[in-house]
């Protein structure tokens, strides 16, 4: 038989960011417990040599709706199992912009680390409710992760944020992956351990209302920017159309409104295209080793064996296939009295 079926749970409790907005109060313990239930499953992965390549906010979703429901880790579609005692490494450009590690940019070849990397962005986003390389452009936004350029300003948002909370960030964002702090070492870090209190009271400050904020101004933004790439594509399409319907060429070009010459661009569903503001497709590149969860004719990665015949559904990568668990009781009430 070449068929696999695989039974995943149903997550019907939202992504973690629309909980927390929620809420009506949000410390930084609560932020420090939510990396900590996403740390330990990322352990996890880690030490049965999987990496995720695809960790942000929203595929961090809740079982149910209830206050103490458990955290699970979403969309395994980039993951890869890597095979350590051959010293494999991973080269596909891909993943979501503003979580990406710089390695992945430089494609010098890439693994578990760039988890810790983008565990390092989500936990910038849980404390103020933006990311630290957020830029005008895409372009921009690049040259800020390869060079680590961020900053915990404006002070007013970061007053209330612990030192250790800080201090973590620091050691997820290090641009050389091999001084990046691992999985097992940050579950020690004293901000996931517990000490987020830096001498100052254990509750802290309520920082829920700065971040749903930012949150809120920065979904405004990229809704607006998204809107306007939407119409201008859109326009392009509509004067491609009618040029073609008017002229042809015998190289197969589209011939915009100025009479300029333009490639004709592949429809390639997996590319991943940096200007649509954090789509998290696999990039055409073919140098992965390894074992790729998500089949696809534009790379010439290994792949599982038997797949060809599995329903789509049951694939990996499908919304019906992509939750693993973490941890239990995040914001019960024995964490609530603490």
């Amino acid at each position: 038989m070449n068929n696999l079926y695989l039974v995943t749970e149903l997550a019907l409790g939202g992504e973690l960011f629309d909980r927390i907005c929620r809420k009506g109060s949000y410390y930084e313990s609560d932020a420090a417990e939510l990396i900590r239930a996403t740390l330990s499953a990322v352990a996890y992965l880690h030490d049965h040599g999987i990496v995720h390549r695809d960790l942000k906010p929203e595929n961090l979703l809740f079982r149910t709706p209830e206050d103490n429901a458990e955290l699970l880790i979403a969309d395994f579609g980039l993951s890869r199992i890597m095979d350590e005692e051959q010293f494999h490494v991973l080269t596909t450009t891909c993943g979501t912009p503003g979580y990406m590690a710089p390695e992945i940019f430089k494609k010098t070849g890439h693994g578990k680390p760039v988890d810790m990397w983008a565990l390092g962005v989500i936990t910038y986003f849980l404390l103020c409710g933006y990311t630290p390389f957020d830029r005008n452009s895409d372009f921009e936004e690049m040259q800020a992760i390869l060079n680590a350029e961020y900053k915990f300003e404006p002070v007013e948002y970061w007053c209330g944020v612990s030192e250790h909370a800080k201090d973590f960030i620091r050691q997820c964002l290090t641009i050389d992956p091999n001084r990046r702090m691992n999985a097992q070492n940050a579950l020690q870090h004293p901000f996931v351990a517990g000490d987020v209190s830096n001498g100052a009271s254990q509750e802290g400050q309520n920082l829920l209302p700065t971040v749903k904020k930012n949150f809120n101004a920065r979904r405004t933004l990229h809704a607006a920017i998204d809107t306007v790439r939407a119409i201008n594509k859109l326009k392009d399409r509509g004067g491609a159309m009618a040029s073609d319907s008017s002229s042809s060429s015998p190289l197969g070009e589209h011939i915009s409104g100025d009479n300029t010459l333009r490639a004709p661009i592949p429809a390639d569903p997996n590319a991943m295209d940096l200007s649509d503001g954090g789509g998290s497709r696999s990039a055409p590149q073919t140098n992965d080793s390894g074992y790729r969860s998500q089949s696809g004719t534009s790379q010439k990665d290994v792949t599982m064996d038997g797949m060809y015949d599995v329903p789509s559904i049951l694939r990996p990568g499908s919304n019906a296939n992509r939750v693993v668990e973490t941890s239990n009781g995040l914001w019960s009430p024995a964490l609530q009295q603490q």
